[in-house]
Formats: C-alpha cells, sequence, structure tokens
C-alpha cells in the first residue's frame, strides 16, 4: 500500500510540476456536456424469482479429483454407413497489408506464483485485449488470436493484423497451422488461410467459407484440417475437395463444438446441448443425451490416450470413454466444470476448466493453478503447447499466460472455502461478504456459503460480480445470467428483465449518493432501482450506445459509466458526455481512482494513464 501512495503521490506531483518525473502530455479543458435530445427512462417489467437459501459452512481442505461411474446412455441412430456429402472447392487468395510492429516486452511473473508461470496482458504490453486461441508455425512465431486481430509473436515483438491492413474482423477466432505452411484462421465470420502474405478464402458447390459461422479448426492424425461449425455440421477438407456430415448423413444436430478421430478412424463429434455423436463404419450412435449425471449436454474438447477417449462438457465436468467403463470427473467435486481443452501433460493431463482453474491431473495428483498461484486468472480457454513444451493457455478476459517448459514445483493446495474472489464488501458488524465462484460470508473463523441448487443441480445465482450492502444488513448482487440478485434473510430474488440469458450478466453494481442502486447488465443499458421500481435507461434516454461496459462513482458519489469509445455522467439525473479539449473523449475507461476532490485518476484501454486535475 505505500508503494502505491508513493506511486500516485508523484503523478500528482507531476501535474504541479514538482517532480523530475517526464511530465504527462496535456490533452486539454475537460467538460461535461449535456445531450440535447433525452427521454425520460422507462420503468422496466421485470420478473421476480425466489430461491430459498442453503447455508453451508465449509472449511480448507487438500484438493483432489471426483470420480463417479456413470452411463453414457448410448443410443442408436442408424445402423450401416454414414455418408457424407463431398464437394470440390476453389481458392481465391489476396495480398494483405504489412502489419502495425509493436515491441513486446518480457513476460512477466505474479508475486504469488507458486509454479514456473509467466504472462502478459494489455497493462504489461500485449497487444490484444485478450486472447482465444495459439497456433505456431514453421519458423517458431507463435500466432495468437485476440479480440484486437491476429497478432504474430517473435519473442520480441508483436505484429498486429486487423482491418488497417486490411483483415477481415475475426471474433471468436480459432487458429491452426497445417504442414502445408498454412494458417488456418476459423471464426464467428468465415474460414480462410494464411500463407506467406497472402489470405485466402474458399468456396464449394454449396458453401462460401467466408460466411460460415465456425467454433473450431484442427487437425487429425492424417493431417487433414477439421472445422466445427455452428449451422453446417463438421466438415473435413482434404486438398481440394470437402466432406459435409450434417444432417444428410445423420445428424440430428449440425452445431458441433468439437471434433476428434480416433485411432480407429471413428469420427466424434462434440454437439450443443444433445451429447457426442459417434460415427463409427456401420453405425451412428450418440452418447450422453439422457444421461441424469450431466446438467447440459454439451462437449467442448477430446483427447485420445491409453486409458480412452477423454471429453470435455459444459457444465458437466471430465468424461472418460474406456473400454471397460464410462467415468466422469470433476476438479470442483460438484460435476459443474466448464472444460474446455485437454492436453497431454508429462505424465497426465491438462484440463482448462474456465471460470475456475487450469488444472495438472494424473492417477495421483491433482494440481490447481489460478489466480491465487500464477495464473493470469481464473478463466482459463483453450490451450497449445509449442515445439519447446511450454503450455500457452488463453483467456477470454485478458492477455494470455505460459507455463514454461513443463518445469513446475509440486505442492500440496489447499483450496479455500471461498474459491476464487472477486471483490469483499465489509459490513458494520466487522463481516466480509466475499463475491465470486459463490456468495460467501466471513466473521472471525466462520465461513459461510450461500447457495441454491434446483432438482438439476444447477445454481442460477451463481458468480456474483459486484454488489452493495444495503442498510439493513441485505445485499444487492450482480450475476451471471441471474439479473439483480438481492439477498435476504432466507431467500435470493433474482429479478429477471430480459429472454436472453446474456443481457442478464450484470457486471458492476453501485449506490449513488441518493442510495439509488445501478446496475450495469451486458448490452442493455443501465439500469436503477430507484423508490421500489426498477428503471431502464438506454439510448434514447441519452446513452452513448446501450453497451454500457462498466460504472464507476466519483468524488460526489455520482454514477460514471463507460462505453467502448466513451464516457458519461449523471449529474443532477441529467446524462453528461466528457468532452476532452473540443473532442469527446473517444476510449474505454476500465478504473477510476479518487485521489480527492481535486484530482482524479481514469486508467483507459487504449491511452494510459489519464489525471484529470480540476478540470484539466
Amino acid at each position: 500500500m505505500r508503494q502505491i501512495l508513493v506511486i500516485l503521490l508523484l503523478l500528482l506531483n507531476a501535474v504541479t510540476g514538482k517532480s523530475q518525473i517526464k511530465q504527462p502530455v496535456y490533452i486539454g479543458e475537460v467538460s461535461w456536456v449535456k445531450g440535447v435530445k433525452q427521454e425520460k427512462p422507462e420503468i422496466l417489467s421485470v420478473v421476480p424469482h425466489i430461491y430459498p437459501i442453503t447455508r453451508n459452512i465449509t472449511s480448507n481442505s487438500i484438493k483432489t479429483i471426483s470420480q463417479i461411474k456413470i452411463d453414457p446412455t448410448t443410443k442408436i441412430l442408424h445402423t450401416g454407413s454414414s455418408k457424407p456429402v463431398v464437394e470440390s472447392i476453389k481458392f481465391t487468395g489476396k495480398k494483405i497489408g504489412n502489419p502495425e510492429m509493436v515491441n513486446a516486452p518480457a513476460l512477466v511473473t505474479r508475486d504469488n506464483a507458486a509454479y514456473n508461470i509467466t504472462y502478459s496482458d494489455k497493462q504489461h504490453g500485449f497487444a490484444g485485449s485478450n486472447t482465444t486461441d495459439f497456433a505456431e508455425d514453421d519458423t517458431h512465431n507463435i500466432w495468437i488470436a485476440s479480440g484486437n486481430g491476429l497478432i504474430k509473436y517473435d519473442g520480441y515483438h508483436y505484429f498486429l493484423y486487423n482491418k488497417n491492413n486490411g483483415f477481415p474482423e475475426l471474433p471468436d477466432l480459432s487458429l491452426v497451422y497445417d504442414n502445408q505452411k498454412r494458417l488456418w484462421l476459423a471464426s464467428d465470420n468465415g474460414v480462410y488461410f494464411m500463407r506467406n502474405d497472402s489470405l485466402f478464402s474458399m468456396k464449394s458447390e454449396e458453401l462460401d467459407f467466408s460466411t460460415i459461422s465456425c467454433a473450431k479448426v484442427q487437425t487429425d492424425w492424417k493431417k487433414r484440417v477439421w472445422l466445427s461449425t455452428k449451422k453446417h455440421g463438421a466438415i473435413c477438407i482434404d486438398g481440394s475437395s470437402i466432406q459435409i456430415f450434417d444432417k444428410r448423413c445423420g445428424l440430428t444436430n449440425e452445431y458441433v463444438m468439437a471434433i476428434h478421430l480416433d485411432k480407429k478412424g471413428n469420427l466424434f463429434l462434440g454437439s450443443h446441448d444433445l451429447g457426442v455423436i459417434v460415427i463409427e463404419s456401420n453405425k451412428m450412435s450418440l452418447l450422453f443425451s439422457n444421461s441424469k449425471n450431466m446438467k447440459w449436454h454439451s462437449f467442448l474438447s477430446f483427447y485420445e490416450d491409453e486409458d480412452g477417449i477423454w471429453a470435455g462438457s459444459y457444465l458437466s465436468g471430465l468424461m472418460r470413454m474406456g473400454l471397460k467403463d464410462t467415468v466422469q470427473y470433476s476438479i470442483s467435486g460438484k460435476y459443474n466444470d466448464c472444460i474446455f481443452d485437454i492436453k497431454k501433460a508429462p505424465g497426465g493431463l491438462w484440463l482448462s476448466s474456465y471460470g475456475f482453474a487450469l488444472s495438472y491431473f494424473n492417477k495421483t495428483n491433482l494440481l490447481v493453478m489460478n489466480e491465487s498461484n500464477g495464473l493470469l486468472n481464473n478463466n482459463p480457454y483453450y490451450l497449445f503447447e509449442d515445439s519447446y513444451k511450454n503450455l500457452w493457455v488463453s483467456n477470454l478476459q485478458s492477455g494470455f499466460s505460459r507455463i514454461n517448459e513443463n518445469c513446475f514445483s509440486v505442492q500440496d493446495y489447499e483450496t479455500p472455502a471461498i474459491k476464487f474472489v472477486t471483490s469483499v464488501l465489509q459490513d458494520s458488524k466487522k463481516g466480509k461478504w466475499m463475491l465470486g465462484r459463490y456468495l460467501t460470508y466471513q466473521k472471525n473463523n466462520t465461513i459461510t456459503a450461500l447457495v441454491f441448487k434446483d432438482k438439476k443441480g444447477l445454481e442460477p445465482v451463481v458468480f456474483p460480480s459486484d454488489g452493495i450492502i444495503n442498510q439493513d444488513g441485505t445485499v444487492w448482487t450482480g450475476s451471471y445470467g441471474a439479473g439483480m440478485v438481492h439477498v435476504g434473510t432466507n431467500n435470493f430474488t433474482a429479478y429477471f428483465f430480459s429472454d436472453f440469458s446474456e443481457n442478464r450478466i450484470v457486471h458492476t453494481v453501485k449506490k449513488d449518493a441518493f442510495n439509488r442502486v445501478w446496475f450495469c447488465p451486458k448490452d442493455y443499458g443501465l439500469i436503477v432501482y430507484d423508490k421500489n421500481k426498477f428503471w431502464h435507461y438506454k439510448k434514447n434516454a441519452g446513452l452513448l450506445s446501450n453497451n454500457v461496459e462498466q460504472i464507476f462513482l466519483d468524488a460526489a458519489d455520482r454514477i460514471n459509466f463507460s462505453f467502448s469509445n466513451g464516457f458519461q455522467r449523471f449529474n443532477n439525473d441529467a446524462i453528461e458526455t466528457l468532452f476532452a479539449g473540443n473532442t469527446a473523449f473517444n476510449d474505454q475507461v476500465i478504473g477510476l481512482q479518487i485521489i480527492d476532490s481535486i484530482n482524479t485518476l481514469l486508467a483507459t484501454n487504449n491511452n494510459g494513464l489519464l489525471i484529470i486535475n480540476k478540470n484539466k
């Protein structure tokens, strides 16, 4: 804390010219401009869902993996062969411009790292805002899929490919580098490949690959390229022809999320909310579609070794399909893990459990790596092992982590009863509300987890993201899909306001100077709870857009809120937009720190740290 205060004092001295450090760049006068047309907010229609609270008093324990034998509920879809549709494809290439080159600082290590883990993110010089996948080319460059574009990393520089040099916008990008020196790019906005300085698109008789929505691209042991698509099943690219496995060959669901060709030539397809489709030479089967052990029937990843075929599921943990039995595993012990990826590890497996941890697992050990012991954060996504045995861990929320050359310290790991923590609320009784994996309350040495599970074992009010404590001791929290959640003595009350669960993801919760409670949902404007009613602010009420990123309190406890390209506040119920000089502020504020009534620091996505000193 002392170091932080010293840094802040240096920054403030720089404003007044009392320090020897370099002066910050002056941008201009700060002004807040009220919009011309601002309609009144609407009363928001909400549907309350009441869930009884169960209180579980927990304690620290040594981490072990949980496992049970299960019935995969095999169902024969049809007998006989499953013939895919075969078509020829044509390739069209165009040259792309030179990428922007940015110096890449050395990867850094967290102070709490118990393992040989390094990482980078925006704060530490990474050229992207997040990562989704990796690939390695024949000269050992690492290609990184990012929300800011495609990045080539040579260890010293980032080379950024985006719309500035003619590169298409490719969200949720998946990568693979094949034996023909092609870097395959598969995204929600189409499929392409790069070779040398050209980008190639493809067309068949019925498919334009630039319009295909693709979940994943990968290669099989026959060196063929496979696409997991959202509307066209599984597509195999082999030379100048393709094979399409869709409803025409018997698939009951064409939304495929993962593909595996086993050593016998059988094809395993991870289906969206249906299970695993297995295509053999003489039949097509469906596994796990009716399994009572699964809360959700989506499969995200496969891996094969001598013990069988491992399958990572969404919200149902890890499955091992062996010759004699099928076993379900859980890192958390609750069989609700999201296993996005599985990779070979020395003597075991790497498991990427999104929202929880990266784990090393073998028959006798389970090591859990997360934010508390060296990983960038608790949101590992897809994994990639390079030719030097480094494991690269992508991250949807930030940059990436790297487990270096499979060297790490083997330690007993105690799982805190509170799991991971994103924010802490101190109450008047010297207790702490901790928000993270669950809502927990700690006072002295007692930790109580407040949970609710329905008959299927689902937890609708899990992952509280932010919150405030009311004067009566109750709590308001955000949630991951349950909307605004009021935590009373005996019940959770979740207020649903949209039919789409993604809109009910509430990022931040704040209370202003008038004791109004503000909520920041995903892509749904702003919601305020005032006088026992919910009010909805959106673009017609003066917001720059409905995609509010985060809300903050300023020195006067006014609500400030950020967008990807702007910053606004409420002042006497009027919405005002921040201007620097004569130009509207055009960046995303990701942090606000009040120093005193005169000085405020703004952390931004693309323009570093801004110091607002009075009106400058």
